[in-house]
């Protein structure tokens, strides 16, 4: 099974937590809703098969993945 790429907002909340920020904080950074983040966080955990916020952040700090426009 293919893995769906992620969109090019998921990519920056995605980078964001590998930064170590936490949701609230990735939300005010990005001047969205906390729960908007929870739902990118929800979608990325998705796309990349992740447990848990911990394992995307181990994932995206250890690999690129191309947003839906470069693929």
């Amino acid at each position: 099974m293919q893995q769906k790429p992620l969109t090019e907002r998921e990519m920056e909340v995605g980078e964001l937590l590998a930064e170590g920020y936490s949701q609230c904080e990735i939300a005010a950074r990005l001047v969205i809703q906390p729960r908007t983040v929870y739902v990118h966080v929800s979608s990325i955990r998705a796309k990349l098969g992740c447990r848990n916020t911990h394992l995307v952040r181990l994932v995206v700090s250890t690999r690129r993945i191309a947003p839906v426009a470069e693929i």
